[in-house]
């Protein structure tokens, strides 16, 4: 059994390579965030046209006994017609210029290292297609499929104006986070934010204990909605919670099966005995 999902494991990571393959080295500069690759936008396939840019900023606590270390990281939503894309803005900024785009709009030189909270979530009123990035991996996608969750959500006359639009208070438990979500009846749009399908309107703002999104900005504009051809390793949601789970409580082990790589902390050696990941998935269940 333990042989069996070893095995399962490195090659989800695709770590597999020669017994006596050179040593890789990887220095951090904070050992919760992982390097993953870019992956080559020429040949994406265009889903759809989005109508419509949200940005937020997506807080979360980095450790759960230090209710004082948040973390902000920009993701953005993009809403057409049919579907709708939610993503890190790095994991666009790395990909632009690993497609060559990046120069033409002058964008920073960005790392390719991003925390492991949140992936890219592509949804329509049939499905919503998760996407994330296996670190360390030669630009391999894991993706699984599954049926949109829709929460029974329960309504507050409790109304607040986000960038000038008047929103109202709703609550639900998500898989078992209880979030509180404060949203646009003026904007009830074809596409919102994963977690928060039923709403009748975009969130604009939402908390729960240990992670919050903040809308930042709503921009009219045409875009393509972009997924990347990409080698994939198609899963289920349950394997890929597994895996998530196996490489935070042991990195080491998920990501150095063959010895090949070395980590660093700064100046500290990274082993198994030494290195873990929080893991507060957005998630519970």
């Amino acid at each position: 059994m333990r042989l069996s999902l070893l095995l399962s494991i490195i090659l989800l990571a695709g770590n597999a390579c020669a017994q006596h393959a050179p040593k890789h080295l990887h220095v951090f500069k904070d050992r919760n965030y992982l390097s993953v690759p870019a992956v080559d936008l020429t040949d994406a396939r265009v889903l759809d046209t989005a109508f419509l840019v949200v940005g937020y900023t997506f807080s979360y606590q980095k450790e759960d006994w230090n209710r004082f270390g948040w973390v902000d990281v920009p993701v953005t939503l993009a809403v057409g017609k049919t579907w709708s894309k939610f993503h890190p803005d790095i994991l666009q900024q790395i990909d632009e210029q690993l497609t060559g785009q990046s120069a033409e709009r002058a964008l920073p030189i960005v790392p390719h290292a991003v925390s492991p909270r949140i992936g890219t979530v592509y949804s329509n009123a049939d499905r919503v297609v998760a996407e994330h990035r296996v670190p360390f991996s030669d630009g391999t996608l894991a993706e699984y499929r599954e049926k949109p969750l829709v929460s029974e959500w329960r309504f507050s006359d409790s109304c607040t104006t986000i960038l000038g639009y008047e929103c109202r208070l709703a609550s639900a438990t998500v898989r078992g986070r209880s979030w509180q979500a404060w949203f646009a009846p003026e904007m009830p749009l074809p596409g919102n934010l994963w977690i928060f399908r039923g709403l009748p309107g975009v969130v604009l703002r939402a908390k729960t204990d240990m992670f919050e999104f903040e809308c930042t900005f709503i921009r009219r504009e045409r875009i393509p909605i972009l997924q990347p051809h990409a080698k994939r390793m198609k899963t289920t949601r349950e394997k890929w919670r597994k895996f998530e789970r196996y490489y935070h409580e042991m990195p080491y082990r998920a990501f150095n099966a063959d010895g090949s790589h070395v980590f660093f902390d700064g100046p500290y050696k990274l082993d198994e005995n030494n290195w873990t990941i929080p893991y507060n998935p957005i998630e519970l269940e």
